[in-house]
């Protein structure tokens, strides 16, 4: 089967506390300061921060430190599987719901076959990445996992799934009480990391974030009946692409370069829990699942020293392209909330160029292109160095960027929210996305480490 249920480990109760599940390693990756303040906050208790490296900690770690780094994450693993700090739960599924702001996401943590998985574009697998993979980002993730006994997961697959098959009895099940309540706990949230930066440890979770999770064991009725939902999902082409990697695609990819090494290597001896991944499957269509876009910031380094060059330099490229575009004066922005809204129109693309003090309308036609992002993205390309651009989460953000005195801008772009309507359908024709084309939320809405799971037996 491409989705199975699993064997999963948590901590014993005395240890299943805030400090267990942490965010994600690829985020507050420009905050080392965080990441820092963490591990003094958490001391000796068990954490699965000490199962991972965190991306903020790649860049000043020189190859020696970053080895020590996962030699010690092996260690620790090895650790709380001999000394019995994790248990195993029976195998099956576990629901899990996570409230963030008082927003509800549900999610299935199941193990999905590596098999069936492939990040390149244009592959024929059932589950395809989203957006580009970058290599070098998953040599320290598969450098633990070779060396770890256990894996614990943050990847988030999305379903497509409208008429809510898999989640809709699993919820009326839990909320009836009639799964076993596996944890209930706080998390660290996004507010917190001020705090911990401070030097406070009070008042780390902010009373609205949490994450629950109910046991479906795999021979409950209601396991068969989720998987006859997972079975009926929607067939993208004709070679059976079923499920995208929302987030966490170069830890899958990590997972999958261990695999493959070990079964080329062992052959029939390989263990066979290390061709399983543990994901989390989320539906597409859930109201909780936030899609942000991801905005685009290009600096000011020379040659560009205002925007007027930019922009004459775009329309000379439109030009070239065949692309009609029409730059709109600049409107005076006063508040970041005072940015139009941009609506999809099937005879044109519209931009929003943010400036200093204003925003700009750019209107272009005859691009034979969908995607806003990817139309940024090329006069990006041209227009500048990679040096120069920055990846921004947020309109406030932006606009506070872009009228930075510190580090001036040329310009910004403001993207319009990704569209799910057509998520599927887009992605079966694009192959991938492109870079940093949209976020699930922000850093606290992501999946916590917190389920771990065997991968050497």
């Amino acid at each position: 089967m491409i989705i199975r249920p699993i064997v999963t480990h948590l901590p014993r109760t005395e240890h299943l506390n805030i400090n267990w599940p942490v965010i994600a390693c690829d985020q507050y990756s420009a905050q080392p300061t965080y990441w820092q303040a963490l591990r003094t906050a958490i001391g000796e208790a068990p954490s699965t921060l000490k199962l991972v490296v965190p991306e903020a900690d790649l860049l000043r770690y020189s190859p020696a430190e970053l080895a020590a780094a996962e030699d010690e994450c092996a260690r620790e693993a090895r650790r709380y599987i001999d000394d019995d700090t994790l248990r195993a739960l029976p195998c099956g599924y576990i629901l899990v719901k996570r409230l963030t702001r008082n927003i509800e996401r549900w999610g299935l943590v199941a193990g999905v076959d590596l098999e069936a998985y492939d990040y390149r574009p244009g592959n024929d697998r059932p589950i395809r990445s989203t957006e580009e993979t970058i290599q070098e980002r998953i040599a320290p993730r598969s450098a633990i996992r070779a060396q770890s006994p256990i894996e614990a997961p943050h990847i988030l697959l999305l379903a497509d799934d409208p008429d809510d098959r898999i989640f809709a009895p699993a919820r009326a099940a839990a909320n009836a009480g009639e799964l076993e309540l596996i944890y209930d706990l706080p998390l660290y949230t996004e507010s917190a990391a001020g705090e911990l930066v401070a030097g406070r440890t009070a008042g780390l979770s902010d009373g609205e974030t949490s994450v629950t999770g109910w046991l479906i064991p795999a021979e409950h009725a209601l396991a068969a009946e989720i998987e006859r939902a997972l079975q009926l999902l929607p067939r993208w082409q004709s070679n059976g692409f079923m499920l995208a990697v929302g987030d966490g695609n170069h830890s899958l990819a990590a997972a999958q370069a261990h695999w493959f090494r070990l079964r080329d290597t062992l052959g029939e001896r390989a263990p066979q829990t290390a061709r399983y991944a543990a994901v989390e499957i989320t539906n597409l269509h859930d109201p909780g699942l936030r899609f942000l876009p991801i905005h685009r910031l290009v600096k000011d380094i020379p040659p560009f020293s205002t925007y007027r060059k930019f922009n004459a330099g775009a329309l000379e490229l439109a030009r070239q392209w065949g692309w009609k575009l029409e730059i709109g004066p600049p409107v005076p922005l006063r508040e970041p909330g005072d940015l139009p809204p941009l609506t999809l129109d099937d005879a044109s693309v519209r931009l929003l160029q943010i400036l200093p003090g204003a925003y700009v309308l750019w209107t272009l036609r005859n691009t034979g292109v969908a995607l806003h992002v990817e139309i940024v993205d090329r006069f990006i390309a041209e227009l500048s160095k990679p040096e120069q651009v920055d990846y921004i989460h947020g309109d406030e953000a932006l606009v506070s960027l872009v009228n930075s005195a510190e580090e001036p801008a040329v310009c910004g772009f403001a993207l319009p929210p990704f569209s799910r309507k057509n998520f599927f359908a887009d992605l079966a024709i694009h192959g991938v996305f492109p870079r940093k084309s949209f976020s699930l939320g922000e850093a606290e809405e992501k999946r916590y480490y917190l389920e771990t799971r065997r991968i050497d037996i």
